[in-house]
Formats: C-alpha cells, structure tokens, sequence
C-alpha cells in the first residue's frame, strides 16, 4: 500500500477496518466487534488517539459511496443529474428505480433507491461513537491529555450522523448510549433531532483541534465541526421551523477568521478545480474530506469507494484514462441545468465532460453499444431522447473530479470533499440575502465567482441580480424543447449560484429544499408528487422492524 504524506487518518482508518471488519444488517446493530478487539487484542497504550477514533468515521464514507447512497439521495432526484435508462438496457434494473427517483416516485419497499441502505450506516455510525465514547468513560482507552478532545470528536462526528438522520429522514432516533442488543431507541421529531445536533456542536466544537493537517487531514476539527452548525442554522427552518440566519452569519464569521488573510489556513484557492485533483489532500480550500485510495476500493471490498468515473462515462472511455474495467455509460447532466450556466464561465468545462471523446493517444473513439449511434463518433452531446431509452452518448458527464490515468478496482484516489471554504462564503451570502443585506451577499458571491471567469466584470453580480429569478429554465422536456413551467422563485439567482459552484458535491437536493423548489417545480421528465416528498420515507424494514410510525404521506 502506498503512504503518501499528510494521509495519516486515511491509513489510520484502513488499518482499523482491517482488524475490525464487519457486516452490519438493517436490523441488528449490535456486532461487539470493536469492543472485542479493543479489550483484547490491541495494546491501547500504544495507539495514536487518530486510530483509537478511526471508526467514527467508517460509516460517514459507507454512506456518502456505499452504492445508492448518500450522494446519489441528493442528486439523482434534483435538477442536476439523471441517470436515465439507455436503449442498450443499461441503467433499467430495481423496477427502473434509478428513474423513479429521478420523478420523486420512490416507496418506502422500493427494493432500489438511494434511500434504503443510508438508515443502516448512519445507525452504525451513531453505534460505533458511542461504543467509543463507552470505553473512554470506561477508562479502557489511553488517550491521556487528549481524552477530552477526542471526546469532543466523536461527540461531533455523532452529530454529524444525526445531521445526516434529520436531513434525508426528518424523524430518528437519537443514541448516545450503547444499548442492548435487543432495546430499540424510540424515535424522535425533526425538531428535537435538529436541537440535539446544535447542542452538541455547539457544547463540543471549541473543544476540538485548531489542525487541519496531518494527523488532523479527515477528522472532525474545529473547523468542520463550526461549518457543520452553520450548516444546520443555513437550514433551520426547513428542519425546525424557526429560520436562524443570523446565527448563520455569525458561525461563518468564526470559521473566517481561519482564512489566509486572517492569518489562517483556509483559502479559496486560484484554480475552481484543486479541491477535486486525484492529490487532493493539502488544498486549503478543503474543510472536511472523506479519505479514499486507489487501493481500498475492489467491487467486493468490505469499505466504499469512490466510483463516481465508472457511474458516469461510456465504457469507450476506458481507453481515454486507461481504466482497469470498462465504466457504465449512467449518471450524465440533465440538459437544462447545463442550458443555465454563462458560456464565459470556466465551472462549466471543468464540472462537465462533452464532445468528441478521445483515447490516452489521442485517436477518436466511437460508440460501441448495440443502439442506432453505433460506430457513430462518441460525442456527449446536451440532449436526451428519452428519460427511458436514451442513447449512449446522450448527456454530458461529470468530469469534476479528476480522472487519473491507469485508474484501477473501480476506485478513484482522490479524497471527497464534504466541506470547503467556498461554502462559508455562499452559506453567509445566502443569510445575508435572506435579512435585507443583498449588497454585503453580493460582494461574497463575486468573490467566489472570480475565478470561474476570466474577465472581472463578468464575475461581479449585484444585490439585485441575486434577489431576481432563477435562470434556470423549469418545465418539462421533450426532445430539446422544454414547456416552460414559468414560476417565480425567491432569490432564485442565488440558487443558480449555488448550483454552478457546488455541481456534482451531492448536495443539490437540500438547496432545492431550502429555495422550495425541490417539490414545486417541474424538470426534465420530474412533475411535483408532494411536499412531503421532501423527505424521503423510512426503509420499510426499518419501520416495520422497531414499530416506528412511517414518514407522512408514505404508506409502508
């Protein structure tokens, strides 16, 4: 395995998950594997607090890039990406459940969807931290000095999969102890899970580290821990019902005062792509990263991976970056979020890959499936037949993300990028905006948008232009034409802003949300099916199995 400098936790994490490997089912969470080896077959005196808390983290990659996770939860269902069904079959299986989400029509049974095995990894999660924190109360785990800032950590990181609970699910649990095998936690209102996260945050985030490097790259440091809060009072209203913007405000003035010009660390870096590079892991844009290597990620390894490159290009590509296997030919940009962006602007070839396809030596590939565009050039064109028989080089695909060459076990080396400096400076434009201050908003937002356009008066917006409509163009499509839905939307400028800069970072659903767009707006081949599709249901093993009521307007 290669040791790269600066990947500490992202080798820490490996070697754990190589001692405690397990398999977690939907409805028993109660594997003692960590205890176990923990008690009694490691030398606790011995360890690096890093690898002691190493697996708090494992169920935050599971369920970001464990197949139909977290990111395809966010995006799959939004304006953004689609993953169609392709005349060559591709793309059709689960009751064409990769569609179904895509027009909202999930179900609590659906035996696909990207919401099913999420429930599973964040109570695995929640599980792992508190075992953690039992054998640290215990006194079964050396950490001396540091034991109150690991606390603090997995504190944190437990809040962190609680924020996760309230954003896709609404109602959760909240276990902060390790229970008995057969106890089930009684679930509680969006409210009180909402008001669980703030607190810890808000009672643990100074306790933790000022480093963000090192053996701190991956981990739950002060920082992300305050971008997580501005996080949640960016949506306070959506998850309590009482908005928080000022509280916003000022969360992200705290983790501002890390910038560079402050003295600091963090930075929006000159190029829109180096938080996404393969080598990703000392840009000081970055906040919080989700660790993977090229070298964790065979299909039937027992961690996630990042496979985003197969789920999205054609399997001639595979000459273009020298893969080990040949990629999906799936998940591809709806034409119009692509249609929204400025030609001017840099974001959009840096996010999207279109046109003529080429191989590593530069000879022009052609499309290989059995459909009419067989033998024809591969050119990713901005246009869909049908979101039920696409053809194979129809949609552009996401290119955001570094590509390396020689790519191999279906897995990319670079590290996900949850939280980045970028985001302070939108989640304070956007509360700004939203408490009459669309100037101060505006100065933020330009500042963000100056290197995604080489002339500076293009990159300026003003106040006005942020509290305008979305240029997005809503309404149905059919065949390149789109019927205009002709809605208004509130700050909807803003909404295209945070679209162009965030394209493809498995987000776009909780925007849509927060701009009431998400369940109003019609897109593509998506119609509105409800506001409580804003939610989506609890897994039906799940509810059924510990007697939790079902989400509103699911029936199990």
């Amino acid at each position: 395995m290669k040791i790269m400098k600066n990947r500490f936790l992202k080798y820490s994490i490996v070697a754990v998950i190589g001692l405690c490997l397990f398999s977690v089912a939907c409805t028993d969470l109660e594997e003692e594997t960590f205890d176990t080896i923990i008690a009694e077959q490691i030398d606790v005196s011995k360890l690096d607090p890093a690898v002691i808390t190493g697996t708090a983290y494992i169920e935050f990659r599971e369920a970001m890039w464990r197949w139909n996770g977290l990111f395809e939860a966010n995006e799959s269902c939004s304006d953004e990406i689609v993953i169609s069904q392709r005349k060559t079959g591709a793309w059709g299986d689960n009751g064409n459940a990769y569609q179904l989400m895509h027009k909202h029509l999930w179900t609590p049974a659906m035996s696909g969807g990207s919401y099913q095995g999420i429930w599973a990894h964040l109570a695995t999660g929640v599980l792992n931290c508190n075992k953690i924190l039992k054998k640290i109360d215990e006194g079964s785990l050396n950490l001396g000095d540091e034991t109150d800032q690991c606390v603090a950590e997995v504190k944190c990181m437990r809040a962190l999969y609680h924020y996760l609970y309230c954003d896709i699910y609404g109602r959760a649990p909240i276990v902060t102890v390790v229970l008995s095998k057969d106890s089930i936690p009684p679930i509680k209102t969006r409210k009180e899970v909402y008001d669980f996260v703030v607190s810890e945050l808000t009672e643990n985030a100074s306790k933790l580290s000022n480093q963000t490097g090192g053996k701190s790259y991956t981990r739950m440091n002060k920082w992300a821990a305050y971008t997580l809060l501005a996080k949640m009072y960016l949506n306070a209203e959506v998850y309590s019902g009482t908005a928080e913007w000022q509280k916003c405000i000022d969360i992200c003035d705290t983790v501002f005062k890390n910038s560079v010009e402050n003295g600091g660390v963090f930075e929006l870096v000159d190029d829109y792509s180096a938080p996404f590079l393969a080598k990703n892991e000392n840009c000081k844009e970055s906040i919080l990263n989700i660790a993977f290597t090229d070298e964790s990620g065979a299909w039937d390894n027992a961690m996630g991976f990042f496979y985003m490159q197969y789920a999205t290009l054609h399997p001639a590509n595979q000459e273009t970056y020298n893969m080990g296997d040949q990629p999906w030919n799936g998940m591809s940009a709806i034409p119009q979020f692509i249609d929204s962006y400025d030609t001017a602007d840099l974001r959009l070839k840096k996010t999207w890959i279109m046109g003529q396809q080429y191989s590593s030596s530069g000879d022009s590939l052609y499309c290989t499936l059995e459909d009419v565009q067989t033998g024809k050039p591969l050119a990713f064109k901005n246009y869909y037949t049908d979101i039920m028989g696409s053809l194979q080089d129809e949609g552009y695909r996401v290119g955001k993300y570094e590509i390396e060459k020689g790519t191999k076990n279906r897995c990319a080396e670079n590290d996900w990028v949850y939280f980045r400096f970028a985001d302070i400076y939108m989640m304070k434009a956007e509360a700004l905006l939203r408490t009459g201050k669309a100037d101060e908003a505006a100065v933020l937002v330009s500042k963000v948008r100056e290197r995604a356009y080489k002339d500076p008066a293009k990159a300026t917006v003003t106040g006005a232009q942020l509290q305008g409509n979305s240029v997005y163009q809503y309404g149905l499509y059919n065949k390149g034409v789109v019927t205009p839905d002709n809605t208004t939307i509130e700050y909807g400028r803003m909404l295209d802003e945070l679209g162009w800069e965030f394209a493809c970072e498995g987000r776009r659903r909780q925007d849509l949300i927060r701009f009431g767009v998400f369940t109003k707006n019609q897109w593509f081949y998506h119609e509105p099916q409800g506001d409580y599709r804003n939610l989506y249901p609890i897994p039906r093993s799940i509810s059924i199995a510990n007697g939790y009521s079902q989400n509103e307007g699911y029936v199990n």
